[in-house]
């Protein structure tokens, strides 16, 4: 008991120790891209943490065997750094039954490696597939970063902010677009501030402007149309929700189960 014990502990150690260190690295990477998304706009600034959160299980899932291998490896090794193994076996422990001393704790990290692969895992994806799904068809106007041109929506349509937040007021609005209809005009919304304003009745969201001018220059003219305004209302309303392709490794094992898929 006591050498299954010693051997456990310094099996699981070095199993924390090396699962620790990848942890940290692989997380470090998803971090980097995270935020190379929120930059450029694709998600927002407040869901990189909960991806990160989503992303974990996923990541546990995969190190657990791996790290414990590795662990495994370099208790051992160490015990036969030590000249342990050697007064081990002079005690008569042989091979299989040190094996067997670890196998409690490898049928523990077998069975939490099950549960994150198969339920966690794919419950973990599809939270995130649904997380990024329901930001893209959010109001276009909270994904706006001061002080970038971004694109929103469709390639036809570029906003700029100078200041501010989105829930707390922004400073300076720029809008343009350049309809794929040659026969539309081009429109530009130029604005000293904005607030986002919800009319409840009807459940519509609007980008509410103030003091600017809003442009309409012909494609095909040289006329323009300039209108000067106190008070400018945008729609901003949201677009319907659309599922976007999911990954096998989203598809939760029961479904899988239930709808194999054909050779």
């Amino acid at each position: 008991m006591i050498l299954s014990g010693y051997l456990k502990k310094e099996t699981v150690r070095s199993t924390v120790a090396v699962f620790g260190v990848l942890f940290l690295i692989f997380i470090s990477q998803r971090v980097i891209h995270y935020l190379g998304d929120a930059v450029s706009g694709r998600i927002s600034g407040a869901m990189v943490f909960q991806l990160l959160g989503l992303y974990s299980p996923v990541l546990t899932g995969f190190l657990l065997p791996l790290t414990f291998f590795l662990g495994c490896l370099l208790a051992l090794g160490r015990l036969y750094t030590d000249n342990e193994i050697t007064v081990m076996r002079a005690a008569g422990v042989s091979e299989a039954q040190l094996i067997r001393m670890l196998m409690p704790v490898a049928l523990t990290l077998a069975i939490l490696c099950g549960l994150l692969t198969l339920w966690l895992t794919p419950l973990a994806g599809e939270s995130a597939s649904r997380l990024i799904d329901k930001f893209e068809a959010s109001a276009e106007v909270s994904a706006l970063t001061p002080g970038q041109f971004q694109r929103l929506g469709s390639e036809n349509r570029v906003a700029y902010v100078e200041e501010g937040e989105p829930g707390q007021g922004l400073g300076r609005v720029f809008f343009a677009e350049v309809p794929v209809n040659p026969e539309d005009d081009i429109r530009i919304v130029a604005a000293s501030s904005g607030r986002n304003w919800h009319d409840r009745e009807k459940d519509v969201r609007y980008l509410r402007l103030g003091e600017g001018h809003a442009y309409r220059i012909p494609q095909a003219g040289s006329e323009w149309t300039v209108t000067q305004y106190e008070r400018y209302f945008m729609r901003i309303g949201q677009r319907q929700v659309v599922a976007g392709e999911r990954k096998i490794s989203a598809t939760p094992t029961a479904e899988l189960l239930a709808n194999p898929i054909p050779a």
